[in-house]
């Protein structure tokens, strides 16, 4: 029997956008799939649903209406509403690639050593940007979110087992749910195909483009995300005043080589001038010896603060 995936679709005054969601999903190649949309309190939610309404006649797709709660609690209440043995999460004025839930599922059924996996990303409308995803360790990922927006596929029962979305959390609250499946179990997989297409609103009106422009907002999330995972950040990085003594050092490694390359620019320029003033040309001959020393110095000092800096990276 093939795996069931359930597709979690929340929705907030998307009429204008959604059918274009359901239909990206509706033209998977992988058909055993069920279609949740939670309707977070919207305003226009005949609307919606009557833009819809073909599929919401078909057995895969389940329409819920919650009062508002924001993003995480709806999607959690899908989650929790869900029969599937897989989770994902496709906003309502997204679209995904007819391929993405059968290669990615593909890869997360035989490799049980991950935890998440996902593609890059293709932006849309206001934007043709194209975001393309590494695979870091967990201690970049703790400082990185390197996986944007949520879009992972994952497994219902790891989902389950971190206590899904965090409900106070109004951004980044992708970041905080993939630190805590990676917690356990580090490993994630990206395919390098854009698979999964963002929408840019040309009106800017999405949340994502209204939290950009509220960085209070940020800085609380970071706070609550710290302070979720305090645990792992201390075991990953030491104690805060370790943190404080290699960011003391990174200082003073700094300093130190912006006043080597200073001094070299200063000597450079110095004999170019010396040059100019003196006309010879075997002095300038000279000049120009002395300079490609001192570009060699330089690409020396360059490589040895690249290699002294990393060690005192968190």
């Amino acid at each position: 029997m093939t795996a069931l995936v359930s597709i979690i679709v929340p929705a907030y005054n998307a009429s204008n956008t959604i059918l274009d969601t359901i239909k990206s999903i509706d033209g998977q190649t992988y058909k055993n799939f069920e279609c949740i949309i939670v309707d977070d309190g919207s305003n226009d939610s005949a609307e919606l649903c009557e833009n819809i309404s073909d599929y919401l006649g078909k057995d895969k797709y389940k329409y819920f209406k919650k009062e508002n709660g924001g993003v995480s609690s709806a999607r959690n209440w899908g989650a929790n509403n869900a029969s599937g043995d897989y989770l994902m999460f496709v906003d309502s004025d997204d679209k995904i690639a007819s391929s993405y839930i059968e290669k990615c599922l593909n890869i997360l059924q035989t490799r049980p050593d991950l935890a998440l996996v996902c593609t890059n990303v293709q932006e849309f409308e206001r934007s043709n940007n194209k975001i393309s995803h590494k695979i870091v360790s967990l201690k970049e990922f703790i400082f990185h979110n390197a996986i944007f927006p949520c879009i992972a596929l994952m497994r219902t029962a790891d989902f389950k087992r971190v206590g899904g979305y965090d409900e106070k959390l109004k951004v980044c609250e992708d970041w905080n749910l993939y630190i805590s499946l990676l917690k356990n179990n580090e490993k994630y997989f990206v395919i390098p195909e854009y698979l999964y297409f963002y929408r840019k609103r040309s009106d800017q009106s999405s949340l994502t483009d209204q939290i950009d422009c509220q960085k209070i907002s940020k800085d609380i999330a970071l706070n609550r995300i710290f302070d979720n995972h305090k645990d792992l950040y201390n075991d990953q990085l030491g104690s805060i005043w370790n943190m404080v003594e290699k960011n003391n050092e990174a200082i003073k490694i700094s300093k130190r080589y912006s006043r080597s390359v200073s001094l070299i620019f200063i000597v450079s320029l110095i004999s170019f001038f010396i040059a100019f003033w003196g006309g010879s040309t075997q002095y300038i001959q000279i000049i120009v010896v002395f300079n490609i020393f001192i570009f060699a110095l330089f690409l020396f000092l360059n490589n040895k603060f690249k290699k002294e800096i990393t060690k005192y990276r968190y």
